[in-house]
């Protein structure tokens, strides 16, 4: 799979990735304050190219995604993109969604239910450290836990395993993240059937 050279230089560049993210914080229309005449051609080269990273990471993110998760969830319920972005999921899809991550990184996930669980399946590309999976399940009484493939959940209860593919060539390799991701939706499989079954003992 080839990779975007914007994504590369997010990923490897940390002037291209504060650049990104002061562009991305400025409201559509607005002018970052005390921009002279003279820099304005230079404010919407940036405008572009940060345009460019969100429109081609969100191309490669979906595609990545579909050759780590593709056709493994089909068990369970996808939502659809309309859903996935309300009814409080807060799961964009809107472009490079790198505007709300905590580590800086550019990620793309999907969200799938079954009975009361929710699964959370995504991909995202850290900077200097590479192309990882984040996974979660979780119901209204329990989140499932995945210690077998990762080692501690983050403050949101997306378990990220330590495996990571470098963003450093031309393509990548996505094979090991999807034998990642089967495992990581076993596992849910499992626990969840077994949370299940276990309800209907107590009943």
């Amino acid at each position: 799979m080839l990779i975007p050279e914007s994504v590369a230089a997010y990923v490897h560049d940390g002037g291209v990735r504060r650049a990104a993210k002061e562009m991305i914080r400025i409201s559509d229309g607005d002018i970052l304050d005390g921009l002279d005449w003279s820099e304005l051609a230079r404010f919407y080269r940036a405008q572009l190219a940060t345009r460019q990273l969100e429109c081609e990471w969100a191309m490669f993110g979906l595609a990545v995604w579909s050759d780590v998760w593709g056709g493994l969830l089909d068990h369970w319920t996808a939502l659809s993109p309309d859903e996935q972005t309300g009814g409080g999921y807060d799961a964009r899809l809107n472009l490079a969604s790198l505007s709300d991550t905590h580590d800086g990184s550019l990620w793309f996930g999907r969200i799938f239910t079954t009975g009361p669980w929710t699964f959370y399946a995504s991909v995202a590309a850290i900077p200097m450290v590479g192309l990882k999976i984040k996974v979660a399940c979780q119901s209204a009484r329990a989140n499932i836990s995945f210690k077998d493939i990762a080692v501690l959940p983050d403050e949101v209860e997306n378990w990220t395993p330590s495996m990571a593919i470098p963003l450093d060539t031309d393509r990548i390799d996505v094979g090991p993240l999807r034998d990642l991701a089967r495992r990581a939706v076993e596992i849910a499989d499992s626990r969840g059937a077994s949370a299940r079954s276990s309800k209907a003992r107590v009943r």
